[in-house]
């Protein structure tokens, strides 16, 4: 039951993923048709979106402690599926933003509840594996996002694109509560270890330094890769004049394969260094995030158009390494019955900060740039 289990939470992360980056292959096409900035697109595939999802992740994180996770899970999936399916019916940038606004408000309650059922589902010697297979739903839904989004952009639009995402989506929240169980139902009852005072919760968790660098570390390497994501395709849609579909279809391979690739490595050396000592499994999200720099450099400025993307697919195997030690590290160092918190909070500034400010940042300095009268302005904004 718990392979099951595991997999159907793969899923719904996919598709948070596929909703949440469809918009990043979708942009030029909705920046020409609403006459949008490009902070107006950082907005939207930033700050609109993570908002949201960053704050609300922790009232409903607090539910997920006391509470079955499985009908919270599956209505944030419809939520977010509905609002991504809403989107479809904009006019004009705010009511894009409030759609986007709406998704971020769903998928605030997945995460949290996910890395919490996980943890009571395996020991902290073997979490680094199932946490890399769930953080899998990263990269494989960029992956569908930007080959289907592609592919169905130049067919039918990016108005139906969202539309059929978005009912998809509802599907798949029926699947999960119809079919889920929550772990927690099906063990031996333990001491009431959850304090009903959230004050007192927070307290314990940041008086562990552990948790407080892997929030801070985790923001910080986040941040660069929610702004590749958000712009990336744009960048060489304008940069190599490619089509939506061939940048959608490349662009999906090499964050999909580079994405499993490194969340698979880094869950199963993380694993096996933890068996030593647990700590040692940390040594894969410190070394791992060296190569990115250069990479991103290499990448931009100097690769062509039949190398961007083994340039691409490089990048993101190497910002998906450290995830899987760093996400079971959370869990592990989270006291019982506050692990669904402890994961709302990282969450929290990994989003508002990274995915809310990486992308608008990103946005406002090449329009900056751009009305200072550079020719390559995103690229240059992106290698910041």
């Amino acid at each position: 039951m718990r392979t099951y289990t595991l997999f159907i939470l793969l899923l719904v992360y996919t598709l948070s993923f596929l909703d949440r980056q469809i918009v990043a292959i979708l942009a030029e096409d909705i920046k020409r048709d609403l006459l949008l900035s490009d902070t107006q697109l950082g907005l939207l595939t930033g700050f609109a979106f993570a908002l949201f999802y960053a704050v609300l992740g922790i009232p409903v994180a607090r539910l997920a402690e006391r509470f079955n996770r499985v009908p919270i899970i599956s209505a944030c999936v419809f939520i977010w599926s509905a609002m991504t399916a809403l989107g479809a019916a904009a006019s004009n940038f705010l009511q894009l933003a409030l759609a986007r606004a709406g998704v971020g408000v769903g998928e605030a309650g997945s995460v949290a509840p996910a890395h919490s059922m996980i943890a009571d589902m395996y020991p902290p010697d073997k979490r680094s594996l199932p946490m890399a297979i769930f953080q899998m739903g990263a990269p494989l839904g960029v992956m569908i996002s930007l080959a289907v989004g592609g592919i169905l952009a130049a067919a039918i639009g990016w108005r139906q694109t969202l539309f059929y995402v978005g009912v998809f989506g509802i599907l798949v929240a029926i699947i999960v509560q119809v079919t889920l169980k929550d772990p927690r139902q099906h063990r031996a009852p333990e001491p009431e270890t959850a304090s009903p005072q959230f004050s007192k919760d927070v307290k314990r968790l940041f008086g562990i330094a552990t948790y407080r660098r892997l929030c801070l570390g985790i923001m910080t390497a986040a941040s660069a890769v929610y702004a590749l994501l958000a712009f990336l395709p744009a960048y060489l849609i304008r940069s190599y004049e490619l089509p939506v579909q061939t940048v959608g279809a490349n662009m999906g391979l090499a964050t999909g394969i580079g994405g499993v690739i490194g969340l698979l490595a880094g869950g199963v050396i993380g694993n096996r260094l933890a068996r030593r000592r647990l700590s040692t499994s940390l040594l894969v999200p410190a070394l791992s995030v060296f190569p990115l720099a250069p990479l991103i450099y290499l990448g931009l400025f100097h690769a062509d158009q039949s190398s961007v993307f083994l340039y691409a697919a490089a990048i993101f195997l190497f910002a998906s390494l450290w995830q899987a030690p760093a996400f079971a590290a959370i869990q592990t160092v989270a006291p019982e019955g506050t692990r669904a918190t402890a994961a709302a909070f990282m969450l929290l500034f990994n989003n508002l900060l990274g995915l809310g400010l990486g992308p608008l940042v990103i946005g406002m300095i090449s329009d900056m740039l751009n009305a200072s009268g550079y020719d390559n302005s995103l690229g240059l904004a992106l290698l910041l």
